[in-house]
């Protein structure tokens, strides 16, 4: 039964215990959450968009990282996740450097090719429509952007008592969408137990 609960949870944190939801992701994220950065590699001048942002402590940490980028917006469906990483975020948030509301994949609150750059760590599994998510994040990028696909690897998925209800998707099956979607260039990185796919809008 607990196990259940998390698992629905993990997908959109709400009620009285979505802070401990939100903190309980922020320290089992932090291994892909920080591999992650490493290979989105930030330019000057990017318009960055994380989908899922949750507490909004990844965020936080490329927008002190790397001054030089322009903006990054954040979206979740959880509005206790949007209120949080607000919170962690207000500095920036007042510079206009960040900008945080609540949305989902399947319809991004933002302009088409408003970001250069757009990326999402474990949420796939919780996409109502996989295709229809690829083709809002095709729509917001820039020609020549990039996204960003990192999750669990299914295999590692199963081990887990959490995960029973979690879409699992073979990373070969993501590079097809992504390809028949307008990107190109489709890379699967692996770092176990996690795979993160990257690939160039046409």
């Amino acid at each position: 039964m607990f196990n259940q609960w998390l698992g629905k949870q993990l997908s959109n944190p709400r009620g009285i215990l979505a802070k401990w939801i939100g903190s309980y992701m922020e320290k089992g994220n932090k291994k892909a959450n920080g591999w992650t950065v490493e290979l989105i590699k930030p330019s000057p001048g990017d318009r960055i968009l994380e989908i899922g942002m949750g507490t909004g402590t990844t965020l936080n940490r490329l927008l002190n990282e790397y001054e030089d980028i322009e903006k990054i917006c954040g979206i979740d469906i959880s509005l206790s996740m949007v209120n949080k990483a607000k919170q962690v975020n207000r500095g920036f948030i007042a510079s206009h450097k960040a900008e945080i509301t609540e949305g989902n994949v399947e319809h991004i609150p933002f302009a088409a090719e408003y970001f250069t750059k757009v990326y999402t760590i474990h949420t796939v599994y919780f996409w109502s429509d996989l295709v229809k998510g690829l083709q809002e994040i095709q729509r917001v990028l820039k020609p020549e952007g990039e996204v960003f696909i990192t999750f669990t690897l299914s295999e590692e998925l199963d081990r887990m008592r959490h995960t029973k209800e979690f879409l699992h998707y073979s990373p070969k099956y993501i590079q097809s969408l992504l390809g028949e979607e307008g990107f190109r260039q489709v890379k699967i990185s692996v770092q176990k137990p996690f795979c993160c796919i990257s690939a160039i809008k046409e």
